[in-house]
């Protein structure tokens, strides 16, 4: 009986090993997928390199990434990535919505240490480049505009316009590089 029962053990393992799925690869911690193919609204991947304020590229450096929802609303599309070799990341989500009057954009929070950096990211062919309508607001963003202006709750912001892209598969892509000052 104990040999029947170690060749059916034997049987067995050959079995679960020969059906087990191979160990699937590492995620990629430079890839951040804030929203699933599931999701509503327009499919985006954002791609860009970070680097240092000579170009040099910044590898292994978090990078917080975050943008409201179709609604406008935050919460939902919030998520961290670390930059891979030469500084690069990937970021795959949906259009965001706008709220208020501001054109849709996605945020980014880069910490070094104790010292953080803020940019946005506008789109090209978003009718609302703008601030909330108001005397002093600047009307229009021209398209590819890089501007640096500071956020009474944050710090300097690094702002910019990046045209946007549409491939055979609809899905839009835009390149948006960091820089540190």
């Amino acid at each position: 009986m104990l040999a029947i029962r170690g060749r059916f053990a034997l049987l067995a393992a050959l079995l679960v090993s020969a059906a087990a799925p191979a160990l699937a690869a590492p995620p990629d911690p430079s890839v951040l997928q804030l929203a699933g193919p599931a999701e509503k609204g327009t499919r985006l991947v954002i791609r860009g390199r970070l680097v240092d304020r000579h170009g040099n590229p910044l590898a292994g450096v978090p990078v917080r990434v975050y943008h409201a929802d179709l609604h406008g609303e935050y919460g939902r599309y919030d998520g961290t990535l670390t930059t891979g070799a030469n500084g690069v990341y990937e970021v795959r989500t949906t259009r965001p919505g706008s709220y208020g009057g501001y054109a849709a954009h996605v945020h980014y929070v880069v910490t070094r240490g104790s010292d953080k950096a803020y940019f946005q990211l506008l789109f090209a062919d978003d009718v609302r480049k703008r601030e909330p309508a108001a005397k002093d607001k600047v009307p229009v963003l021209p398209d590819s505009l890089l501007r640096r202006w500071k956020a009474p709750n944050h710090g300097l912001h690094s702002e910019e316009v990046r045209p946007v892209t549409i491939g055979a598969d609809g899905v839009h892509r835009v390149e948006r590089d960091l820089q540190l000052r």
